[in-house]
């Protein structure tokens, strides 16, 4: 399973990713979205966010700005491939790295 890799050294937990976005080299949070659920604060009413309701923008999300405070995101879904891998090495420090090996 592919999509996530140049994101496996940024500490913090999933059900955090979707708030900011969160991203490094070259990948963001929102490339490999699918969905996230959630509870509601307010009502403990169980929602779903798709990517497109999450807003997504550099660093950023409904859920540091018109949600703030009122979710808890309990799972994220992500759409990871299986075959012909896309791996983005493009971004300098990993270019670097790879041509040094």
């Amino acid at each position: 399973m592919a999509g996530l890799e140049n994101m496996s050294l940024i500490p913090g937990n999933v059900g955090t990713a979707p708030i900011q976005n969160i991203g490094a080299y070259g990948v963001e949070l929102k490339d490999v979205f699918l969905k996230c659920d959630a509870v509601e604060i307010a009502t403990l009413k169980q929602v779903s966010f798709t990517q497109q309701q999450c807003n997504f923008r550099y660093r950023d999300s409904i859920f540091k700005t018109t949600h703030k405070g009122k979710y808890v995101i309990t799972r994220v879904t992500f759409k990871l491939t299986k075959n012909n891998h896309k791996i983005q090495t493009q971004y300098g420090a990993i270019n670097e790295y790879l041509s040094n090996e």
